[in-house]
């Protein structure tokens, strides 16, 4: 064989091992990694957390984005992984509905439905994400038990007198100060925020733990690289952990997509944290 006809051969080859791993990459964006949600597990320890609140559990959904990737079938089983941690208060950080989906009554039964069988010992609560809007959001979110916390607060009591307070961000109509405004001093508090990039627009010195959404984890991550999809709103953070100063923010990697129907690197997945005292 001559050197010109061997070249040609091993570049076919190339050509062709290159064309299997581009189909091998696409097959597993389009339908490994949106499926088959992880729990992620973080202990969070903090010596303004009562020691009363040891133990105590919350989940954290965010970015459902339904009927892109996850339709009814996946909504059951996210259902059935919840409720059997039997958490003391779930949140919700935001995107239930898609802005690229049209939704009809049945969508509409079927997400109340999975929001109101989302079963806390203490209390759920939800704050709206950007395509939430005009989408039955605020109708599903009281008729289903979740208390929106737009720019407002609440004080969760467990086991003792003395309560953590948790606060939620509007994203349409930011207001920090409402958000965790209380005449409570010395509490642990919670803020809930769709759109992780919006920190630098707070003064985050009142802060102990950000609950945080929007970013997908990046959606589509390449080695090395880091997330292609940086989507406004979560271009500077979309890493799960973050420490800023004295405040901690993780980032959930949400559930569905956008944009674009694909996962790479970063499956769906809920978080679960348990707060002790330190």
């Amino acid at each position: 064989m001559t050197k010109k006809k061997k070249k040609k051969k091993t570049s076919f080859s190339l050509l062709i091992v290159l064309i299997l791993f581009v189909a091998l990459i696409f097959v597993l964006a389009k339908y490994y990694y949106p499926k088959g949600l992880i729990v992620k597990e973080y202990g969070i320890k903090n010596n303004k957390i009562d020691s009363s609140f040891d133990g105590f559990k919350i989940i954290h959904i965010s970015d459902i984005h339904y009927k892109t990737t996850v339709f009814e079938s996946d909504l059951v089983k996210i259902l059935k992984e919840v409720n059997k941690y039997k958490p003391d208060i779930i949140v919700f950080t935001g995107d239930l509905f898609s802005d690229e989906v049209s939704y009809n009554d049945k969508d509409i039964e079927d997400l109340n439905n999975f929001m109101s069988s989302l079963d806390a010992n203490i209390a759920k609560y939800a704050i709206n994400g950007e395509d939430d809007a005009d989408n039955h959001f605020e109708t599903i979110i009281s008729t289903s038990g979740f208390k929106l916390l737009n720019n407002t607060n609440d004080l969760i009591y467990y086991n003792s007198n003395k309560p953590i307070l948790i606060g939620g961000v509007d994203v349409d109509n930011p207001d920090y100060e409402k958000a965790l405004n209380t005449d409570k001093e010395n509490l642990y508090k919670i803020l809930l925020l769709h759109m992780p990039d919006n920190v630098k627009n707070f003064n985050l010195s009142n802060t102990d733990l950000i609950l945080a959404g929007h970013s997908h984890g990046g959606q589509i991550r390449i080695p090395f690289v880091g997330p292609i999809c940086n989507f406004e709103g979560a271009k500077i953070y979309n890493n799960e952990y973050t420490k800023l100063n004295n405040t901690q923010m993780y980032i959930s990697s949400g559930i569905g997509t956008s944009k674009y129907p694909y996962r790479f690197l970063s499956k769906p997945s809920i978080n679960l944290y348990r707060l002790y005292n330190n």
